[in-house]
Formats: C-alpha cells, structure tokens, sequence
C-alpha cells in the first residue's frame, strides 16, 4: 500500500508513459482504491489503537480521488487526458497521494508494521 502510493506520486504522475497514455487520471484513481481496499482490513484494527490514524487514511484516500474527480463525466469510464493538466493541477495529484503515504505510513507505526 505504501509503495504503491508513493509509486503514485514519485512516479506515476511525472512518467513519460502514464503522461501520454492518457488514461493516468483513471490508472491514478483505482491505484488508490486498491490501496484503500487492502487498508480496510486493517481499518478496526488501527482504530482500537488511534482513531484518528485509521480516519486518517479513509480522509486522505477520499481527499484524493476528490482532486481527479472534476476530471471525470458521470457515464464515462476515462477522464480528460492526463495531458492536458498543467503542472499546478498534476502537483495537486502528486501531493494528494504522498498524502495517503503518509497516513499509511503512520497507521503502519501504530500497528508496528514499519
């Protein structure tokens, strides 16, 4: 989850391949739904501990298919191609997945995982 999420921002959105596929803004999206989706298990088990940590990661995983959603259309599976985003727009993505890292991180801490 934490690889995948900082392979996200470090890579990702700055790669010449996910630029102009075209399709990163999708690829981006469901990257953090299945980063999301392996962290639920854990979600319980880290509010025990720190809730705070555990709506974290559900807050910053929302934050960041927030920033891609004004570029998807209701009825469409792609978004507006990554290409044409400017670079303030394409920071917003990058920032909004280290953010999820981060979360990440911290609820792996709390349950002693890194």
């Amino acid at each position: 989850m934490i690889a995948l999420a900082t392979e996200v921002a470090a890579k990702k959105t700055s790669s010449e391949e996910e630029t102009w596929s075209d399709q990163s803004l999708l690829i981006f999206k469901e990257n953090w739904k299945g980063i999301y989706s392996q962290f639920e298990a854990f979600t319980q088990e880290v509010a025990a501990k720190d809730s705070q940590a555990s709506t974290a990661v559900k807050e910053a995983y929302e934050a960041a298919v927030a920033v891609v959603e004004p570029y998807f259309q209701s009825g469409q599976t792609a978004a507006k191609p990554y290409s044409f985003l400017n670079a303030t727009q394409r920071g917003e993505i990058t920032q909004a997945s280290y953010r999820l890292r981060d979360t990440l991180v911290k609820a792996g801490e709390i349950l002693q995982l890194t």
